[in-house]
């Protein structure tokens, strides 16, 4: 008898199917079992696929899973995200999360040093707060790395863009800035803010003068552009994140 005959048979009297016939049963439907499982993840991974794409192509928002000012065990404090275009070439952006130390860079006395001590500081972390640090000299090596994938989540010292929202330019670039969130969730009580040693440095160089470069103050929001040299300032490491993979 095959098996399908088996089958009508026992369904016809359920009650008195021979063992053989109750093992082939089980063994069919943990094949089928397999099979939906393999076809339900198969559904899932292409949804997920047309969900990227959707988001890549921007006819989506993508989904962040972070609140800004959310301290991310093992990433540091979420800022938001940060497309990175190259102007010299017409590529598509790189989308990154990005994320904050929970302190200044313990460099120098009262955690102010020169630019250059501060990105010398930077390179020579291999391990703070789980991650490597980076001294880019500016930031166009920054958004090189960023943009040709050689980025591998280091520290770095932030564009002027993080730190009030506006490029080499003065031009506004960005609609929130560290500075506007300095006091939301896990930023709060954590930079200086006083008149006296509460400026940041950025790793974006003056146009007119590459040896100067910005940075800006969280007591009044005023921009400076002073000697990488001669100049000591606090620093606020970033890192990020791609999006998409």
């Amino acid at each position: 008898m095959s098996f399908m005959e088996k089958s009508r048979a026992a369904a016809k009297t359920p009650l008195f199917m021979d063992k053989e016939t109750i093992c082939e049963l089980k063994h069919q439907n943990e094949i089928l079992s397999k099979k939906v499982d393999i076809y339900a993840a198969r559904i899932d991974f292409l949804e997920n696929a047309m969900v990227e794409l959707r988001q890549r192509a921007g006819l989506d928002p993508v989904t962040v899973p972070y609140e800004v000012g959310e301290e991310v065990e093992g990433k540091g404090v979420f800022f938001g995200t940060w497309e990175v275009f190259d102007p010299r070439f017409r590529k598509p952006g790189r989308l990154f999360f990005v994320f904050v130390s929970p302190e200044d860079l313990p460099e120098g006395k009262d955690s102010s040093a020169t630019w250059s001590d501060a990105a010398d500081a930077l390179t020579s972390r291999r391990f703070w707060y789980g991650f490597p640090g980076v001294g880019y000299k500016n930031e166009c090596d920054l958004r090189d790395d960023l943009i040709n994938g050689n980025y591998k989540g280091e520290w770095f010292m932030p564009p002027r863009e993080f730190l009030d929202g506006r490029d080499a330019n003065g031009e506004r670039v960005r609609d929130t800035s560290l500075f506007d969130l300095k006091d939301t969730g896990a930023f709060a009580g954590t930079f200086n803010c006083e008149m006296w040693g509460s400026c940041y440095w950025s790793c974006t160089e003056c146009p007119k003068d590459w040896t100067d470069v910005y940075n800006v103050c969280f007591f009044s929001e005023n921009v400076f552009a002073n000697n990488r040299r001669l100049s000591k300032r606090r620093t606020r490491a970033f890192r990020a994140e791609p999006v998409f993979s």
